[in-house]
């Protein structure tokens, strides 16, 4: 059994019960949370989208108040995330921040 290490869990700011995380692989994933507060194991959406830790994750409205999720890691990268849904997440942008 693969075991999972939290960095970060942000909930969705209009769904208490799903959660954001980063994983030290560099993986966003959103998970259901179950209704004492534990990660059921329920795994809505996983993807790669950093090559090393993910230090920071955290919820935002944009310009338009639509929900974003915003994430950054040892890697130096930056990424946005929008249209989210509990199946999926579109990366909308992606930064290379300087030291």
């Amino acid at each position: 059994k693969q075991m999972l290490v939290l960095h970060l869990l942000p909930c969705i700011p209009n769904e208490a019960n799903i959660v954001a995380l980063g994983t030290y692989s560099g993986n966003v994933e959103l998970w259901s949370v179950g209704r004492d507060n534990r990660i059921d194991g329920v795994c809505l959406y996983k993807e790669q989208y950093h090559e090393e830790r993910i230090t920071q994750i955290s919820w935002a409205n944009d310009s338009t108040q639509q929900l974003i999720l915003i994430t950054s890691s040892l890697d130096g990268r930056m990424c946005i995330f929008k249209n989210i849904s509990l199946g999926s997440i579109q990366l909308a942008d992606k930064y290379v921040l300087d030291p």
